[in-house]
């Protein structure tokens, strides 16, 4: 009877693991992506909400992208349980402009119809986001 118990105690652990697997974030992959292309990125997102634009970066093992997210995004209270979070990003990368003019450095450039402040991650590729999913399995759009 003993040896019959153990399975029974030890498949609902294993399931319990598996599922907890189910919405494992993908970490990395930045050397992956181009200037055009759809990629996907993983690590620790970062918020800094900011006027006339906010800045958001994706960090991972010392590499950093920035991220193109709608201004309500930086604004809305419920948005910043994003940050410090460990995420998934999915989206469009695109070669993010010199900000050093004749002037001057630009503060803040606009992918489409976003905002970016300049000063972290300024240069390579950003991201201009479609979505987000964190490790819990929560998304954006779509989250609260």
């Amino acid at each position: 009877m003993r040896d019959h118990i153990r399975p029974l105690l030890t498949a609902p652990a294993v399931a319990l693991l598996l599922a907890g697997c189910a919405h494992g974030v993908v970490r990395g992959g930045f050397d992956a992506c181009s200037a055009g292309a759809t990629c996907t990125l993983g690590g620790k997102l970062q918020l800094f909400p900011g006027e006339p634009a906010g800045a958001a970066i994706l960090t991972d093992n010392g590499q950093c992208t920035k991220l193109a997210l709608p201004d309500a995004f930086y604004t809305d209270p419920l948005r910043q349980q994003w940050h410090d979070r460990i995420v998934e990003v999915q989206g469009r990368a695109f070669a993010q402009p010199n900000t050093e003019t004749e002037l001057g450095v630009l503060s803040w450039f606009s992918e489409k119809d976003r905002k970016l402040a300049t000063g972290m991650c300024d240069q390579g590729l950003g991201i201009y986001v479609d979505t987000l999913r964190s490790a819990s399995g929560q998304t954006w759009p779509g989250s609260p």
